[in-house]
């Protein structure tokens, strides 16, 4: 079995016939058919990271508002952009906006804090 491949592949490369065209051939058209579902792949990962990163920034900026949050709370710093009055323990009807002082990811981000009622 072996010895018949090897003569077929020594009979094969003794005619020089435009094979290696026939070849040439094949694996462009292997390659163009494998072109179109590669650009593909790399677009969808291109979206997924873009996606990715905007989640990231978001979830970022969100952190960055409940920290601000609390340490207004906690060192007596809160007041509401709507309203004049400052942070109390016991005023469970207001609600107060404040923004941050710096932009997080170039970008103004602001929050409210309420209480929330269990029921």
């Amino acid at each position: 079995m072996i010895k018949r491949f090897i003569q077929l592949c020594r009979k094969f490369m003794n005619q020089h016939q435009g094979q290696a065209f026939i070849l040439v051939l094949i694996m462009l058209l292997v390659g163009g058919l494998m072109f179109a579902p590669l650009l593909s792949f790399m677009n969808t990962g291109l979206e997924t990271g873009w996606v990715y990163e905007n989640k990231t920034t978001e979830l970022y900026a969100a952190d960055a508002v409940i920290e601000d949050g609390m340490w207004q709370i906690k060192y007596d710093e809160l007041e509401s952009l709507s309203s004049p009055r400052t942070y109390s323990v016991y005023d469970y009807d207001t609600v107060w906006d404040f923004e941050l002082d710096e932009a997080v990811n170039d970008e103004n981000v602001s929050g409210t804090i309420s209480y929330l009622t269990r029921k």
